[in-house]
């Protein structure tokens, strides 16, 4: 990385640190506005930008294939969440 180019990353990223939302705001001002077919349109260009570094990857198939294990609280979590859920449809319309 040259020089300026370094200076101008140190510069980003003091700025960010100053004020994190002013940076985000930057960054995203772009794409404020945009329809939905606009945004459509730059989320197929994300996708396939990530594919095709994924198939950049000498383990192109294990990357792909790969899963976060869920954490060991993951199905009590998920039984109290569907429980509350049924819970309050039953409220909400009167049924059992």
């Amino acid at each position: 990385m040259d020089d300026a180019r370094k200076r101008r990353y140190i510069e980003a990223l003091r700025e960010m640190q100053r004020s994190p939302l002013n940076s985000i705001e930057a960054e995203v001002a772009s794409s404020r506005g945009l329809s939905s077919e606009e945004r459509g349109k730059r989320l197929v260009a994300v996708c396939r930008a990530a594919w095709a570094v994924l198939r950049s990857r000498p383990d192109f198939r294990q990357a792909v294939a790969y899963q976060d294990p869920l954490p060991a609280d993951f199905a009590a979590k998920w039984s109290a969440l569907v429980a509350r859920r049924r819970a309050q449809h039953r409220d909400a319309d009167g049924s059992c």
